[in-house]
């Protein structure tokens, strides 16, 4: 949206409303603190954050994609996983995936980055590169992720595979295990997209934001190679 000096206000709707997006925030960010301290999570907290997401998308399927939200570092994680559970459930929508699938992927992709509250925080607030030594620290976040959702029997196991696959990459260079593309799931393929666009559409501590229209032709280039 462009507004000027010949327009009044200008209103839109998001693809999911203030409401949804603020509880899914706070429940993400319940979940990740109560793991972090060594307690479980209530995996309810997640469902319901999901169903309220994959509702909103229902029943606006033609709404413009608006992802605006808080983006102060320590709130980045928490605000990341809800963008790419939007992103992932719309993609999952658009490829004409079932109501359990959907489901599934949409508790995968909220929960995808829960493995990085063990990793340390000046790692993943460094400014600049990282050393072999602490992307070694940070790669480990796929399986710790893995490991974190596979304790709790409610989490669908395709669900918690995403945590596990979503940094494979089709042409074998991934982690954490280097899979090719028929190995990949479909769930982890998908947030991977959505993950790197989120990223890339937004204000880090070691990067600057590009345009939307950026960063899809980067995911239209890197087809087959890192989607």
């Amino acid at each position: 949206y462009i507004q000027d000096e010949y327009i009044g206000e200008i209103e839109y709707h998001d693809v999911v409303s203030e409401k949804t997006r603020t509880r899914a925030f706070s429940g993400v960010k319940e979940t990740f603190e109560s793991i972090l301290v060594g307690k479980g999570f209530d995996v309810e907290v997640i469902n319901e954050s999901v169903r309220d997401i994959i509702d909103d998308i229902a029943s606006n399927p033609n709404v413009l994609i608006n992802l605006t939200d808080i983006r102060a570092y320590d709130a980045y994680t928490f605000g990341h996983s809800v963008n790419v559970c939007v992103l992932s459930v719309l993609l999952g929508f658009k490829m004409g995936l079932n109501e359990l699938e959907i489901r599934e992927l949409g508790i995968g992709s909220i929960l995808h980055d829960i493995g990085k509250i063990f990793v340390p925080e000046d790692i993943i607030k460094k400014p600049g590169p990282l050393t072999d030594q602490e992307m070694q620290e940070m790669k480990k976040h796929s399986l710790i992720g893995w490991e974190i959702l596979r304790e709790h029997p409610e989490i669908p196991v395709k669900s918690a595979r995403v945590a596990y696959q979503h940094h494979e990459r089709p042409n074998g260079t991934g982690y954490p295990h280097g899979l090719s593309l028929d190995k990949i799931s479909t769930y982890a393929r998908i947030v991977a997209v959505a993950d790197a666009y989120d990223a890339m559409t937004s204000e880090r501590l070691y990067q600057e934001a590009i345009m939307p229209f950026e960063a899809i032709q980067i995911i239209d280039r890197l087809g087959g190679v890192q989607f």
